[in-house]
């Protein structure tokens, strides 16, 4: 709703590479 638009291509390049971080720090607990 605001007049600033956020690139939706970076959000999901941010979200990949937290979901990737998630992933590998659960893999290295286990």
């Amino acid at each position: 709703m605001g007049t600033r638009r956020i690139p939706l291509g970076l959000i999901s390049v941010q979200l990949k590479s937290l979901f990737v971080t998630v992933i590998c720090l659960m893999m290295g607990r286990a």
